[in-house]
């Protein structure tokens, strides 16, 4: 199961929808994953920010 990583930290979406990502080869289910809603956007300027000047950029 995965969460949203947000500013390098992981969180839970505020909506708690999640979704299954499945392998298109054979229909498996290979994990299920936080689904983003538009509340969960909120923290984008402030994360993305720094991220131009991290080394690793």
């Amino acid at each position: 199961m995965t969460d949203l990583l947000v500013g390098g930290e992981w969180a839970a979406a505020s909506g708690g929808a999640r979704f299954q990502t499945v392998n298109p080869a054979d229909g498996t289910v290979i994990t299920e994953c936080a689904e983003a809603a538009p509340a969960d956007t909120g923290w984008t300027p402030t994360c993305a920010a720094p991220a131009p000047r991290a080394p690793n950029w």
